[in-house]
């Protein structure tokens, strides 16, 4: 008796679908991913124009809400944006003693980037950094028509958009554990590089700026230092591996600058370093206060939530980049500390932060 012929199975649907949306410089980039599988890709694609910034990025983001592939359960898949240079440009900002309120920062951060486009531009939306008191604070700005249409064409599809950051701040929060007292975090992008300098524990400077593809890396951190204002001794150079593959890390694999992997573990490539994010390298401690103030432990202060309810009012209000995620909820910010409540059922302990 014959067997009746097999049968091809294709793989099914994932139950639920997560996303990664990477925008920087001319290429958009998504990747999705099955939320109870993340070791492979579901699907990927991207676009490429103009290769300093898509002329629409809201057209090209529309094409790519309109091919990718959903999950079966919609209303639970997710959406995390990362937007990188020139999308989002980021400032130090001095230590101001009047300056009580998150609002009071969003102010004086845009008086700062107005100053340095030389112009007040209203349409731009402004996140702070709360770091400790007397600490100078890192601010990010982006077209805050880009988030809006970034929101509208995840509701239009049903899809949460749960978190919208820098890429630089993605960076910095991935590999903080590794970051020394004293260095200078460099992230390289399509035809861009954005670099964060760090003196005794606090942020110094920060630059980015546009590159050539055949540029050295290390004399590109050399004129972002001057631009900076960092000085001529920035440290030693932690560099971010790029998604895009970049002629500059073949020239500066020297023992000068220091490999890190991708700035989310999504874009990680294993033909850049197989071991991943598994490398260790001598560092000082993450957080090193000023000597007149009393050390704070490096596990109690983690830099990069930012202040949301002015950009995803709707679906939350914690410090946790440009969404809701976030480990903590803020209570209270002064400069006297920063009170939060820790997640839990229904409240979580409280935790005060004194600087």
């Amino acid at each position: 008796m014959p067997f009746p012929p097999s049968k091809s199975f294709k793989p099914s649907q994932p139950l639920v679908m997560h996303h990664l949306m990477l925008l920087q410089g001319g290429q958009l980039t998504w990747i999705g991913r099955s939320a109870f599988d993340r070791g492979r890709n579901v699907w990927s694609g991207a676009l490429k124009g103009n290769p300093d910034a898509l002329p629409d990025p809201l057209s090209a983001a529309a094409d790519l809400f309109e091919r990718t592939p959903r999950g079966r359960i919609k209303f639970a898949d997710k959406l995390t944006v990362l937007l990188g240079y020139p999308y989002v440009r980021h400032a130090v900002l001095p230590w101001r003693a009047g300056l009580a309120r998150t609002a009071d920062w969003q102010g004086y951060a845009n008086a700062v980037f107005d100053e340095q486009d030389g112009s007040a531009y209203p349409g731009r939306q402004v996140v702070v950094d709360p770091a400790p008191s007397g600490q100078p604070r890192l601010a990010a700005a982006t077209d805050a028509a880009l988030v809006q249409g970034l929101q509208a064409l995840a509701k239009m599809h049903g899809l949460r958009l749960v978190s919208c950051m820098s890429l630089l701040t993605a960076a910095v929060q991935r590999h903080w554990n590794m970051l020394e007292d004293d260095c200078v975090l460099s992230l390289p992008q399509h035809d861009a590089l954005e670099c964060l300098f760090r003196k005794q524990g606090i942020w110094q400077g920060v630059c980015g700026m546009p590159v050539a593809r055949d540029a050295a890396l290390v004399d590109c951190i050399a004129a972002a230092a001057l631009l900076a204002r960092a000085g001529d001794d920035a440290g030693p150079v932690l560099a971010v591996t790029p998604f895009s593959s970049s002629p500059r890390q073949a020239q500066d694999s020297s023992s000068s600058v220091r490999w890190l992997a991708a700035a989310h573990p999504w874009l990680q490539s294993s033909q850049y370093h197989p071991d991943g994010s598994s490398r260790t390298y001598a560092r000082g401690p993450a957080f090193a206060a000023p000597a007149s103030r009393p050390q704070s432990p490096a596990a109690r202060y983690k830099w990069g939530y930012w202040a949301a309810d002015n950009l995803v009012a709707e679906q939350s209000g914690r410090y946790g980049a440009w969404g809701n995620l976030a480990w903590r909820q803020p209570l209270r910010c002064s400069s006297h500390g920063v009170a939060y409540a820790r997640p839990g059922l229904p409240f979580g302990p409280w935790l005060e932060r004194q600087p």
